[in-house]
């Protein structure tokens, strides 16, 4: 029991100890730390002989008024011998030698212990960058920070190795680049000026009563809608930007799944296919090496590192330069059409009084209904036993087509029969497919109807055209087979699939 006491006793003494040399380290931090908060951030500055150059440029921009305020700001200042590795260009340049002193301040504050969101800081050039921080080392823009936590009566300074020059944005580094000369003129149709409502000022009234402004104009994009605003500092995306050679080679790939006599039709679909799939949000190649990812038109698709070559570090993401083009169309395009038979668009009934199709609830059918096909007509003939369906957006590419059947009540099996009708360039090709056996009334899946389609012509989504994919499904049960089978059938959806 005396030893257990002992023990405990010098276990104490041990942790006051403790404490007591680490309540001394810490006074002795913040006896330095209350000496720095005597200073402001410019004075610091201009009293480090290892700053002064940037204390020079300070004055220069007109930053010192900003930084003597009582705003907090966090200041990442380049030591001297940095700066004779900028430009000449930049530093005789007002602006950009302001835009330059502007990407080292921030109007936040980011001590070595701070906790960062994405790790990227807001300057005041309105960039945003990254920010390591670490209470030993840490870096500003992949620059070294060499002393950090310099505490000031409005804000902290870390003294980093080099300057964090500015980069561009991903779309200014895509417009002035002479790499991507075609699918530069095909966004460039797309530019637009934009009244600038926030930073237009309002300067009174007109004799009709409507506001007067100072007004600013921005330039904009309207593809930005499509894809993400590759202009804008408050998002982070990758753009995979196609080389001229690239862009043929993809123009190659996708522009066969539109054939059609109009060659105008062809361009422009298998331009936006290309176009409306290159852009995705922020994809960190320290993590992703290969596999699917859902770019900012919606679509899942598989990028691999062929993809991701020449990677360009930008402001608000990054940008990637492929020497080839291996987007899957099956991924991109070549995907199944679907007909949901409730659809009343592009759908037509031989006999509305003899034929009835009764949209059902059911929570296990495509889009939560299946339909009840009746024929409630006294003698059934070609006139009026059937419903027929036209496709629209399908490729000129091979397909399967099936039918999801479901329960709907029937009693028996049914008799069905079918035609396909393919209206190309050339005339209208029919198939007449009639199963071999009788639709079970309890079946509830999909069944393929007839061999694979190849479809010669790009179909599209205008009520006008020309060339068709329809699918008549006919009731078959004669009136004298009435007996043996019912005449109501259960379908969810007619589907083409893709065959290749």
């Amino acid at each position: 029991m005396n030893k257990i006491i002992l023990h405990s006793l010098l276990s104490l003494m041990v942790i006051l100890a403790l404490g007591a040399c680490e309540n001394e380290q810490w006074d002795d931090h913040y006896e330095q730390s209350d000496n720095r908060l005597d200073t402001d951030l410019l004075a610091f500055i201009g009293a480090d002989p290892e700053l002064s150059t940037f204390y020079d440029l300070i004055i220069q921009t007109g930053f010192d008024k900003l930084i003597m305020d009582d705003q907090a700001y966090t200041v990442w200042a380049p030591v001297n011998e940095a700066f004779s590795s900028v430009p000449s260009e930049i530093l005789n340049d007002p602006e950009r030698l302001m835009d330059l002193i502007g990407n080292h301040i921030s109007t936040f504050s980011f001590a070595s212990t701070s906790q960062i969101e994405n790790g990227l800081v807001k300057v005041l050039n309105n960039k945003y960058i990254e920010y390591l921080n670490d209470e030993e080392t840490g870096s500003f823009s992949g620059v070294d920070v060499v002393s950090n936590d310099n505490l000031c009566s409005n804000g902290i300074i870390h003294k980093i190795s080099d300057v964090a020059l500015v980069r561009e944005n991903i779309w200014s580094y895509f417009t002035n680049s002479d790499d991507f000369t075609v699918m530069n003129e095909y966004l460039a149709q797309y530019n637009v000026t934009l009244f600038d409502t926030l930073n237009s000022v309002v300067v009174g009234q007109n004799s009709l009563g409507q506001t007067v402004y100072d007004s600013v104009f921005v330039e904009s994009n309207s593809y930005f809608n499509l894809i993400g605003d590759l202009d804008s500092e408050e998002e982070r995306y990758s753009l995979i930007a196609l080389s001229d050679d690239v862009y043929n080679d993809a123009y190659g790939l996708i522009s066969p799944y539109f054939t059609h006599p109009d060659v105008e039709v062809v361009k422009n679909r298998t331009n936006e296919t290309i176009y409306n799939n290159l852009n995705f949000p922020w994809i960190d190649t320290d993590i992703h090496t290969s596999g699917y990812l859902t770019n900012t038109y919606g679509n899942s698709l598989f990028v691999d590192q062929s993809l991701l070559a020449n990677e360009v570090v930008l402001s608000n993401g990054n940008l990637f330069m492929p020497e080839s083009y291996s987007f899957d169309p099956k991924d991109l395009i070549y995907k199944p059409v679907r007909y949901e038979v409730e659809n009343t668009d592009r759908r037509e009934v031989g006999s509305l009084s003899d034929l009835t199709i009764n949209k059902v609830y059911d929570v296990s059918a495509s889009g939560l209904f299946t339909n009840k096909i009746i024929f409630i007509g006294e003698s059934l003939n070609d006139d009026n036993n059937f419903f027929e369906v036209s496709f629209s957006n399908v490729l000129a590419a091979k397909y399967d087509l099936y039918i999801k059947y479901s329960p709907v009540g029937a009693t028996k099996e049914t008799l069905l029969k079918f035609k396909v009708s393919i209206t190309g360039p050339d005339g209208t090709s029919e198939y007449e497919i009639v199963p071999e056996d009788p639709i079970n009334n309890y079946l509830d899946e999909r069944v393929k109807i007839g061999d694979t389609y190849d479809i010669p012509v790009y179909i599209d989504d205008e009520a006008s055209n020309n060339y068709h994919v329809k699918v008549k499904v006919m009731m078959d049960v004669e009136d004298a087979a009435v007996v043996l089978y019912d005449r109501m059938v259960g379908i969810d959806y007619i589907e083409l699939v893709p065959a290749e």
